[in-house]
């Protein structure tokens, strides 16, 4: 019991160091499964509206095949919920059962919260590889818990908070180096490529690259390549395998574009800023996550590829990186032995550049300015398109930038002087994000204190009760309304998908419109809607018990 006890108590020190991090900046309102008040105002921006009324949707109309391919989306031709950041991990399982749950249900801060409590735990067997030094560890531990680039996506894009997928990929990494690359862990790749999938798309190539980088290792010490090839081989099959079964391959055509429009400002290490909830409003849509480093200026969209690695980890690196250059220069670290660490990781590396390089992208900018435009060949440009968000792929790199920053001052020699060094660090850190970690804890307990205002009124919602669909009469992508339409009930055609193409879904909105104002029958049980009153009245009149209602911003046409 004893020996089981001593097993479990690292893993339960990070999933509560994870838990206890959730808690000190969210508070536990998010925890409440039948609360959405403080999801309905949406979070920095509408993006966590447009994940919940995907769930919505599989919640309210069910599920078929692929998995997460439901009516309640496209309406009425239905469209796969994965493809609106639904988190499909939990948005099947929970659509299975979907006739037990409460009226109001969700799991997005359950989600969150179990992220974070998984980052400490992968955080702990991380650092353990290192030193196995109590105190080193859980300032280790602690350092990759309030990671800036995690925090900053939680409840924005809430499926990109599951930064524990890349720490455990790196802890299969450096735990197959330990053994001197003599066996690839593929069990554990592959399993993490299909949760990846099961997640966001966009950790995916992350946790591939990571196993790649660690198969080439293997491959190199055996000089046996069958079993490492096997092993990554297999690892991609399986993402392809599980988003092919989610949905995420279901939409035909794709809006082209967005590649080098996000890439990675060169100064995002240690640049502060990231959007605000008041993004809307100009001058007032930055958080600066610094409260020594001034926020330093960006081109476009470099606002999405936030990677500030903070000053306490900035601070470790810079002083590790003098003190290693100091004992070359003195002699005390020999060349050859930093060269076959170097050679040891070299594909490691290798893989880092390629990130490094495509989050970048070929728009490479320096604070206010573009340095460089690099022309890609067309269909090499579509195929970085899909993942279009480039600079969220330095993310594998950044765990390493702070792992490095953790790890060599736990290997100080005197154990005092290493815990003492990680806690300096950890303190600095703490304190260099605390008025932005502050903020949201802030904007939590305002929501409890008064949570935002309804989107519809009660009339509106009773206007919807007992519709089959709700059907806008022009191209929509209002996501406020989306969620409010989906907490009534009815299916919608509001675009909430993050890909396929906006054409074909106007088409077929201007085929409906078309056939009404000709007449025709309408679909059984549908309201539509238009913010065109000329609109509404030409179509109301085609029909004899057809009403038109002040309905939002515009009018709800009841034609049955």
């Amino acid at each position: 019991m004893k020996q089981w006890a001593k097993r479990a108590a690292w893993p339960a020190a990070g999933l509560a160091l994870g838990l206890a991090v959730f808690l000190a900046v969210y508070g536990p309102l998010p925890l409440e499964v039948t609360n959405d008040s403080w999801l309905l105002g949406g979070y920095v921006e509408t993006d966590l509206l447009q994940h919940y009324a995907g769930w919505l949707a599989i919640k309210n109309q069910g599920l078929s095949w692929p998995l997460t391919f439901t009516a309640g989306l496209d309406w009425p031709v239905g469209g796969a919920a994965a493809l609106a950041d639904c988190i499909p991990l939990l948005a099947v399982p929970f659509g299975l059962v979907r006739a037990w749950l409460p009226a109001t249900f969700q799991y997005f801060g359950w989600f969150v919260c179990g992220s974070l409590m998984l980052q400490g735990e992968a955080a702990v067997r991380l650092v353990r590889l290192f030193t196995k030094r109590a105190p080193c560890v859980l300032a280790g531990a602690a350092l990759l818990c309030v990671s800036p680039v995690l925090l900053e996506r939680a409840f924005r894009h809430t499926a990109l908070s599951a930064h524990w997928l890349i720490l455990y990929a790196l802890y299969l990494y450096f735990k197959s180096a330990r053994g001197g690359f003599a066996k690839m862990p593929a069990g554990g790749f592959i399993a993490l490529a299909a949760l990846a999938a099961a997640i966001h798309l966009y950790f995916v190539p992350m946790v591939l690259a990571i196993a790649l980088a660690c198969g080439i290792s293997a491959g190199l010490a055996a000089r046996r390549w069958r079993g490492p090839l096997l092993g990554v081989g297999s690892a991609v099959l399986a993402a392809l395998a599980a988003a092919w079964a989610l949905g995420f391959f279901s939409v035909k055509g794709s809006e082209a574009g967005g590649y080098g429009s996000f890439g990675m400002n060169l100064n995002a290490l240690w640049n502060p800023v990231s959007l605000d909830w008041n993004w809307w409003v100009p001058g007032q849509g930055q958080l600066c996550w610094s409260r020594v480093l001034p926020v330093r200026p960006l081109v476009g969209n470099s606002l999405e590829a936030f990677n500030y690695l903070g000053l306490g980890l900035l601070a470790a690196g810079a002083a590790c990186g003098a003190a290693l250059l100091g004992a070359l220069a003195l002699k005390r670290l020999a060349p050859r032995r930093l060269w076959r660490f170097a050679k040891r990781h070299l594909p490691l590396a290798a893989v880092c550049a390629l990130l490094t390089a495509f989050a970048v992208s070929n728009v490479v900018t320096a604070n206010s300015r573009t340095l460089l435009e690099l022309p890609l060949p067309g269909p090499l440009l579509a195929l970085c398109d899909v993942f279009r968000a480039s600079g969220r792929m330095f993310w594998p790199v950044w765990y390493l930038l702070a792992l490095a920053a953790v790890v060599l001052p736990a290997r100080l020699p005197r154990r005092g002087m290493a815990a003492g060094a990680l806690a300096l660090v950890l303190a600095v850190q703490l304190f260099d994000l605390s008025g932005a970690l502050g903020q949201k804890r802030a904007w939590f307990a305002g929501v409890q204190a008064q949570p935002p205002a309804a989107v519809l009124t009660q009339e509106e919602e009773a206007l919807l009760a007992g519709a089959a669909g709700f059907f806008a009469l022009e191209a929509c992508a209002d996501r406020p309304l989306a969620a409010a339409v989906q907490r009534c009930g009815p299916a919608t055609n509001i675009r909430l998908l993050a890909r396929g193409s906006g054409e074909a879904l106007e088409a077929r909105i201007g085929q409906v419109r078309e056939a009404l104002l000709q007449g025709e029958q309408p679909l059984p049980g549908t309201v539509y809607y238009t913010a065109d009153e000329a609109l509404a009245d030409q179509v109301a009149a085609r029909f004899p018990a057809g009403r038109k209602t002040l309905f939002y911003q515009g009018w709800l046409l009841c034609l049955g």
